[in-house]
């Protein structure tokens, strides 16, 4: 900017910011470009496809193929919407900027009236983002959160036992032991895990062994499994899995 504000020759400048506009406006028509002919798919939502149709059990599979498909469509839209909204954005600062420069160049605006053009639209676009990944709703009431974790019966019950071992979560069935253990992981070391970095080679024993339930047990003993929590209404546990 400071350069731009003190040259002298200004019709070089001039020259030098026409192919300038040229380069930007080839980068957003590419961008466009993309925006209207990609499918904003991930490897990530061909997995969680695939996971479902792994699941031997064809009405627990057929019960969540639709709410799966909706979740992906609903990840294809909020993609496509977030592409558009920075592609839009990125055009609108881009255009200030060009405007700001213009006026430098081929008007006799005041200087400082263009950098503190410039100026409030950088803290615009750098408060903006900010807002992004830091923002209310980023914080929670401390009482509000703990509520959140409240333990069930048989999580109390199996507190009280010190020793190291597992636990699997069959309250939601097989599937949700391991796509909705998060209270379960929250409590205790869960056969099921809960983190979206999964080793692939332990989705591979989740999808071959641990859904042919119950006719699994040797891979349960191997995973150190010493309660289950039963789907009934006392959520009962069985322990001495282990040998």
């Amino acid at each position: 900017l400071e350069k731009i504000l003190s040259a002298t020759n200004k019709e070089l400048l001039w020259q030098q910011y026409k192919k300038g506009l040229l380069v930007v406006a080839s980068v957003f028509a590419i961008a466009a470009l993309v925006y209207l002919s990609a499918d904003f798919s991930s490897e990530g939502d061909r997995m969680l496809t695939q996971q479902v149709n792994a699941i031997p059990d064809a009405a627990q599979r057929a019960s969540i193929e639709v709410p799966v498909k909706q979740f992906i469509d609903g990840l294809k839209e909020d993609r496509k919407s977030l592409f558009l909204g920075d592609l839009l954005r990125s055009l609108l600062f881009c255009l200030v900027a060009a405007g700001a420069v213009y006026a430098a160049i081929k008007t006799k605006t005041n200087q400082l009236a263009i950098i503190a053009v410039i100026g409030v639209f950088a803290l615009i676009d750098v408060f903006s983002i900010n807002a992004k990944y830091l923002n209310s709703n980023n914080y929670q009431d401390a009482a509000e959160y703990e509520n959140t974790f409240t333990p069930s019966a048989a999580d109390l019950q199996i507190l009280k036992d010190t020793s190291y071992f597992r636990v699997l979560n069959l309250s939601q069935g097989i599937s949700g032991a391991f796509n909705s253990g998060a209270l379960t992981a929250y409590f205790h070391k869960s056969v099921g895990g809960y983190h979206p970095a999964k080793l692939s080679i332990y989705q591979d024993l989740i999808e071959k062994q641990l859904y042919n339930f119950p006719n699994c047990l040797p891979v349960i003993n191997m995973l150190n499994t010493k309660y289950l929590i039963l789907p009934d209404q006392q959520n009962v546990m069985k322990k001495g899995l282990q040998k």
